[in-house]
């Protein structure tokens, strides 16, 4: 394989080559339509469920096809509460998914602020 050339310095410069390139950290498709809570979901998740969804659909970071991941995360944010021993590092990677933390690829006008401690920081947002 032969080499390449040296790779564009910039997003716009390898535009006007007519690379196809993507942006990183954004997100490519908007979301669309509002997740739908699973029946029987237990009570502590639908809480958290309720407490956040509506949050992160006016913000336009989740869709109809989000459910099974915004429950998983809800029983993340359960367990944080109730202090259980829990992988500290998928919580944030859930987080992180649904632009719930400063660095995420979602990127919208009303960021977490940059000292996000814990998962309580963020719900208490207004």
């Amino acid at each position: 394989m032969g080499l390449r050339g040296p790779k564009p310095a910039s997003l716009e410069e390898a535009r006007r080559n007519r690379a196809r390139v993507r942006p990183r950290n954004v997100a490519t498709v908007a979301a669309v339509g509002v997740p739908v809570k699973r029946d029987g979901m237990p009570e502590d998740r639908a809480a958290v469920w309720d407490e956040i969804v509506p949050r992160l659909v006016n913000k336009g970071r989740v869709g109809e096809d989000d459910g099974p991941g915004l429950e998983v995360l809800c029983g993340l944010i359960v367990a944080d509460r109730l202090g259980e021993k829990s992988n500290p590092g998928e919580l944030f990677r859930w987080m992180r998914a649904f632009g719930m933390v400063p660095d995420s690829p979602i990127k919208a006008k009303d960021a977490p602020p940059k000292n996000l401690n814990n998962v309580e920081q963020f719900l208490k947002r207004g």
